[in-house]
């Protein structure tokens, strides 16, 4: 998969929740991002495990999940929409 699509990917998500999902970056087959604080992230983790996808926290702030499986940009673009529909939702 193109690391190009994937970037432009990870700052669409920043993008769609600015303040909140901040500093994605790639790392390896993982992107990672950061949140405000280690409740938003657990919230966040919490919720993204539900849709049966591989999340984990990365550090104090930062959550990480695998595109190891993302075999087309479909796949990705479902990924990324799930993740980004997850994270919306801890928004209070």
């Amino acid at each position: 998969m193109d690391n190009k699509y994937i970037i432009q990917k990870t700052k669409w998500l920043e993008d769609m929740l600015p303040a909140f999902v901040v500093n994605c970056r790639l790392n390896g087959d993982d992107v990672v991002y950061d949140l405000p604080s280690k409740y938003e992230r657990d919230d966040a983790i919490s919720l993204i495990k539900q849709l049966e996808l591989n999340i984990q926290p990365y550090g104090e702030l930062s959550c990480m999940f695998s595109i190891n499986t993302c075999t087309n940009t479909n796949i990705l673009d479902d990924l990324f929409e799930n993740v980004f529909l997850a994270m919306r939702s801890c928004l209070r």
